[in-house]
């Protein structure tokens, strides 16, 4: 039997800072240019405390030690906009004018310093250096949109129906689709790697054929998604399938949510069919299509690595109702056959769709980097590696500490088998996965044997000779995969096969150790279309393994639809048998790090490991279970800022009250940013007050207030009234605190729903 995506967070998604426009998105070819070993960003990030004026001095008296100029340029943007995205828009601005004295035949140096000048409100200044950029450089269409916003500010945009159904001279669009082509060929490194030109030219000349005076912008859009998918490169893509989602109507999405398992289509909510269909129902058909012939249509229009499936199965399964309506054309009506029943089923149209659909089977032990103990006696531990996105001038020491402290951790336990979880993992920084496999790998070892990228002076990272770590891991390895592993992940799991470090379990990853990575964002001329085109080569040393196909499992593992929809782990079960082959442990408490809070299966949910990435300074370790009611985050709801949510922590004795407040406090400085607000906005840091009512059944209730700031909606200073129950597990020695959250009296009908949220009976048991 068969066994066994990225988890869009509440919290994770409210916090995510605004992405800049820009011509070239340097991400990962950035962090693998030649870097000194602590760059220009981390020693000014590490003097931030500094007035910007005695920065900039540092700046002058380092830049000479970069060889690589436009690498220089590229840090010192990057620094410029750490600051920018902190609230920081004058010290940004400081920055930025120092660039473009430095760098005056930089196009982007002055799109950055305009993009500051915009935000303070000077847009005399804004014009004069955008104006400045699109001169230098023709193709900046993020410079001549905001300069036809400065000089026509009643100009209003298309809305996305607008653009959803506008309808362009087929001149325009023709042209369009040879400024496609020739972008794609002239700017992408491996444009020809997985098609060939002839293939590729007979493809512009189908759907050039298939333009007509009627074609709309989605339609065209979609033929686009196609062209772009046939270079068959994970980053290149039109903005992956975000944008055609956004602009659909509703009134032509499929009506029903679904999930792709080993080509078979399965009814995962029925929504407002459930009168005529029921979770778990299998369709083999849609408006006359078969489904697999439907699904191999659809797949041609999804980017991927090389011939790779996996992947394009986990975006079909977060945009399923999107990408059904696409694919057959935008029919006003859907009439399904699903198999075991006799007659095809006319399904009604839904009023809402919730894409994408989130797999709550996969349970993360909270974060995107967290560790958690399997056993009771710590021999068994899982560590999870949701994201590489770590680089040396932002964030990389985050990655190395918590990797140096988890390795330290494992010998100090004596963890004899770890489990490397990389599911979802869609890549990030070379340096991070290099840091990770150092104490994998106990040899020197090479990590690239080709990187290749504008501006290179001398070898990087991976292409010099890495030693491994002093403490490296010595027990047995399993490591966990599937079709979200991209690009960076994929050259980490390929020196994991070639080496044969462990054991692989799950699907085909979703990439290998062949990459065109980096990005270049493009528009075309007439229709505004975006898309990315990759701008650099990167391999790994594992050459031997073919690069038309994802690093591949030693035992493949799947979720049959039954585990979906129990919300049960297959590959995570799949390597923990393989681990009772080995030896006998006895399992730790299953609320230790999974979800364990019962409530209404329609609220939102999130997991997190205590100490929290928002509020790393809170002195607990566990997880937290959040609950969010409907309408928790609509300013004219009843449940508006009402949610609880639960710590499971390690601790030997109750908290006190006094303990409670400080640890509220912390929490909330850090989701609400407070440090930035109370400068920002002149407020008071977060208080809080709690208060111990009584003991009832083994459990302390407490009653009290949170004062802090409502930083993600209203951004007004915002009142808590709260309700706690504190739980003492002594056999685990574990302490469970359920807290309500509203700003509502506490006699008002929401402290009902909430006190719907209740602690399972079993909580303490072993």
């Amino acid at each position: 039997m068969k066994k066994g995506i990225l988890l869009f967070g509440i919290w994770t998604s409210l916090l995510i800072l605004a992405v800049i426009p820009c011509q070239t998105v340097v991400g990962q070819a950035l962090a693998e240019g030649s870097i000194p070993s602590k760059s220009i960003n981390e020693i000014l990030i590490e003097s931030n405390h500094l007035p910007v004026s005695d920065r900039i001095d540092i700046y002058h008296k380092f830049k000479a030690t970069y060889k690589n100029k436009q690498q220089l340029e590229e840090n010192m943007n990057l620094y410029g906009y750490t600051l920018f995205w902190d609230g920081k828009a004058s010290e940004a601005l400081e920055i930025f004018k120092v660039l473009v004295t430095d760098f005056s035949d930089s196009a982007n140096t002055y799109d950055s310093l305009a993009e500051v000048y915009l935000a303070i409100g000077d847009k005399e200044q804004a014009l004069i250096h955008y104006e400045k950029a699109l001169a230098m450089d023709p193709d900046n269409f993020n410079a001549e949109d905001q300069i036809e916003s400065i000089k026509n500010p009643d100009q209003k945009p298309l809305s996305a129906e607008e653009k959803f159904y506008k309808v362009y001279t087929v001149e325009e669009y023709r042209s369009d689709l040879d400024q496609l082509k020739s972008t794609l060929l002239e700017v992408h490194p491996n444009a020809l790697k997985f098609i060939s030109k002839g293939n590729f030219d007979k493809l512009i000349a189908v759907k050039k054929a298939l333009i007509t005076e009627q074609t709309t912008y989605a339609e065209f859009a979609w033929h686009c998604s196609e062209v772009v998918a046939n270079i068959n490169c994970s980053h290149t893509s039109t903005l992956g399938f975000w944008e055609a989602n956004k602009m659909l109507p509703q009134e032509v999405r499929f009506p029903l949510q679904t999930r792709l398992i080993d080509g078979c289509l399965y009814i995962i909510d029925p929504l407002n069919n459930s009168d005529q269909l029921s979770t778990k129902d299998e369709i083999i058909g849609i408006n006359g299509i078969a489904v697999k012939e439907l699904i191999s249509q659809i797949y041609r229009y999804i980017a991927s690595q090389g011939f790779i499936e996996t992947s394009k199965t986990h975006e079909f399964n977060k945009w399923s109702t999107g990408m059904i309506s696409y694919a057959l054309g935008f029919p006003k009506e859907y009439v399904i056959e699903v198999k075991g029943k006799k007659d095809p089923v006319l399904l009604k149209m839904a009023v809402y769709n919730s894409d994408p659909n989130r797999d709550e089977s996969k349970v993360h032990c909270g974060g995107d980097l967290c560790i958690e103990y399997i056993d009771r006696e710590k021999r068994i531990a899982r560590m999870t590696i949701s994201s590489f996105n770590y680089y040396r001038w932002s964030n990389f020491a985050e990655f190395q500490n918590f990797v140096d402290l988890a390795m330290a951790e494992f010998s100090d336990n004596e963890t004899e088998q770890l489990i490397i979880d990389v599911r979802g993992n869609t890549g990030g920084s070379p340096e991070s996965s290099i840091h990770l496999l150092k104490y994998l790998i106990d040899e020197p070892f090479l990590y690239s044997s080709r990187a290749e990228y504008d501006g290179k002076t001398e070898k990087d990272e991976g292409e010099k000779l890495i030693m491994p770590a002093e403490n490296g891991y010595k027990g047995n390895l399993y490591f966990l995969i599937d079709g979200e592993g991209n690009s960076t992940t994929g050259h980490f799991m390929s020196l994991v096969r070639e080496r044969n470090l462990g054991v692989i379990i799950g699907e085909e990853l979703g990439s290998n150790q062949f990459c065109s990575a980096g990005r270049k964002r493009c528009r075309l001329s007439n229709t505004k279309l975006l898309y990315d085109v990759a701008i650099n080569t990167h391999v790994s040393t594992a050459t031997t393994l073919p690069d038309e196909v994802g690093i591949l499992p030693h035992h493949y593992v799947t979720q049959s639809i039954d585990e979906y929809t129990e919300g049960k782990d297959a590959v995570k079960a799949f390597a923990l048998d393989l681990i009772s082959q080995k030896m006998d442990w006895t399992p730790t408490s299953g609320y230790h790090s999974s979800y364990f809070l019962e409530a209404d299966p329609t609220w939102d949910k999130e997991l997190f490991q205590i100490p929290i990435h928002f509020a790393p300074d809170i002195p607990l370790r566990g997880v937290e279970d959040a609950r969010f009611p409907i309408g928790w985050a609509k300013k004219d709801s009843s449940t508006f800022w009402s949610y609880a949510f639960a710590w499971n922590v390690d601790v030997k004795e109750p908290l006190s009250a006094a303990e409670l407040e400080a640890n509220l406090i912390l929490y909330f400085d850090g989701l609400m940013n407070m440090e930035k607000r109370s400068k920002e906005y002149n407020v008071d840091m977060t208080t809080a007050s709690i208060v111990k009512t009584e003991l009832d059944n083994g459990k302390l209730n407490y009653t009290g207030k949170v004062n802090t700031f409502d930083g993600f909606f209203e951004k007004v200073p915002l009142s808590f009234n709260v309700k706690a129950e504190q739980y003492y597990c002594d056999q685990l020695g574990r302490v469970i605190v359920l807290f309500r959250f509203s700003k509502q009296p506490f006699e008002s009908e929401v402290w009902k729903l909430l006190h719907t949220v209740k602690m399972p009976d079993d909580i303490c048991e072993p």
